[in-house]
């Protein structure tokens, strides 16, 4: 019975270290592409020039 349960325990080990490789190759891989680039905020985009931006609301009925 002993022996069992050391298998079932190297089992686990194995497959945490399979796990943490995996983990590990991922990180690598994502650290190798260049960062996306940041999305501008609609806010801090400036209007086009000569256009004039106007904001209507609806009257509610």
């Amino acid at each position: 019975m002993k022996e069992l349960e050391d298998k079932v325990e190297d089992d686990q080990e194995d497959l945490v270290n399979q796990q943490g490789m995996a983990a590990q190759q991922e990180i690598e891989r994502q650290a190798a592409q260049p960062p996306p680039a940041p999305e501008p905020e609609p806010e801090a985009a400036p209007p086009a020039q000569g256009q004039n931006i106007t904001i209507t609301h609806k009257s509610a009925k």
